[in-house]
């Protein structure tokens, strides 16, 4: 083979890794673009969520949160609960806006037509389940939207199989710890008065 022949050859190897390589690197670049681009979007994205927390005896309520780490502008959520018993219920609230962190909660009512706050039991009973449809901007004014569904009866069924809820809270506890302290005192204060009567007329 003649020296322009390997030369030819050498010179057709180099362009190939050459080609090769800048095609990595754009490739790589156009990632890196993207990484960026995902961080500096993460930085103005609100993140809404709809979750379930329980207080007391195993009282579920509803909260929505800002997970984000931007706030939400013109929050609007439509929450509906809906029951077996064909009883469903619709609610509404908006705010200007919802804070990274921050956190709003919803009590559930036993029947719609009540105020009577819904225990875990019922919410079992009626096979209660919460959708919602969270509409939002962000901070560069886009229009955002969300949803999500929430087996509250399931959810509560777990609780109170694992035994993390019992049929007492901790609360409840003290509440009647402190009935039954004032009991006893309400008891021993006459008797305490009289021994005192006593001590002083001597």
């Amino acid at each position: 083979m003649s020296g322009q022949g390997i030369l030819a050859i050498v010179n057709l190897a180099l362009v190939t890794v050459l080609v090769l390589v800048t095609g990595f690197y754009a490739w790589q670049t156009r990632n890196t673009v993207k990484e960026m681009r995902a961080a500096r979007e993460a930085q103005i994205l609100p993140k809404l969520s709809l979750g379930i927390e329980t207080i007391a005896a195993g009282y579920p309520l509803a909260v929505l949160r800002n997970l984000g780490l931007a706030a939400a502008i013109d929050v609007t959520v439509k929450i509906t609960e809906k029951r077996d018993t064909g009883d469903d219920r619709e609610r509404t609230w908006s705010s200007q806006s919802l804070f990274p962190g921050e956190r709003i909660r919803f009590f559930l009512w036993n029947r719609p037509d009540t105020q009577e706050a819904l225990t875990g039991q019922d919410a079992i009973e009626q096979q209660l389940v919460l959708s919602a449809r969270m509409t939002y901007k962000d901070l560069l004014g886009t229009p955002r939207m969300s949803e999500c569904r929430i087996d509250v009866a399931e959810h509560m069924t777990v609780l109170f199989t694992a035994g993390t809820i019992r049929g007492r809270g901790h609360q409840d506890d003290l509440l009647e710890e402190m009935k039954e302290t004032t009991r006893a005192l309400n008891e021993k204060i006459p008797a305490a008065i009289k021994d005192l009567a006593k001590v002083l007329g001597r």
